[in-house]
């Protein structure tokens, strides 16, 4: 009778401790990635910090027929389960212009550089330029959310954006056919993005230049000005903008 209770105990313990997210993927994989845009659901595995249990991301893309390629409208729906018994935490709408391949564009990384891991889709994209859509985690209350800073990442549109967290910054690299490779690096302070360098592109007739601005002693300053292959020497015509 003690062996039969005790092995019930375990199984019961077994259960409790379940992991359905187990054979999940944490990132697309090549399947993914082959997907026709807003084709299916796809589910990840989301661990947002050793201490934290994980998390299981659905993301559920929805048709959508529209005649403007302008307005945003509800284009998938994110949802937020626990690992360990499957249960719905939270339901994440998503609005954009179109519904891409949001399988694909699923990517975690910690964007405000707290410890835990965030996560993002691309919301709006072109040619050379794309602006994503985050979640942040929140510890104190365990779920991902949005605030000042996911929109102001919402807001910035670059050909490429990386989240340095060896030097806890954001760097979004711009090009161009006239003046190259520009890249903006960031810090987060205060849920803000904080310009620590800049690079201006002064389009002109002749050619283009593109001025350097760095932070020094707390404040933006010009520190060189280059120009492109083949471009005039000229300085630029505006200071950059959006400084804090």
């Amino acid at each position: 009778m003690l062996l039969r209770c005790a092995l019930f105990v375990l199984m019961a313990t077994a259960i409790r401790c379940a992991d359905v997210c187990e054979a999940l993927p944490s990132a697309p994989s090549a399947e993914a990635h082959r997907l026709e845009w807003g084709s299916r659901s796809y589910v990840y595995r989301l661990t947002v910090n050793p201490k934290v249990a994980p998390f299981r991301i659905t993301i559920r893309p929805i048709r959508v027929l529209k005649d403007s390629q302008t307005d945003f409208v509800h284009t998938a729906d994110i949802e937020v389960a626990s690992c360990r018994d499957g249960k719905r935490l939270q339901l994440l709408p998503v609005t954009s212009w179109e519904t891409p391949n949001f399988a694909s564009t699923f990517h975690a990384e910690d964007v405000n550089f707290d410890g835990y891991l965030d996560f993002a889709m691309v919301a709006e994209f072109g040619a050379l330029f794309h602006k994503d859509w985050w979640w942040v985690y929140d510890p104190d209350s365990a779920k991902f959310v949005n605030n000042d800073l996911t929109r102001v990442l919402s807001a910035l549109s670059a050909n490429e954006i990386v989240i340095d967290s060896q030097n806890k910054q954001i760097i979004a690299r711009q090009v161009s056919a006239s003046c190259g490779r520009t890249q903006d690096r960031y810090r987060v302070i205060d849920d803000t993005l904080v310009f620590q360098h800049q690079e201006v592109a002064d389009f002109r007739p002749g050619g283009c230049s593109v001025g350097v601005w760095d932070r020094v002693d707390g404040v933006m300053q010009m520190t060189t000005v280059r120009k492109p292959v083949g471009a005039e020497s000229d300085s630029p015509r505006s200071p950059p903008i959006q400084h804090e």
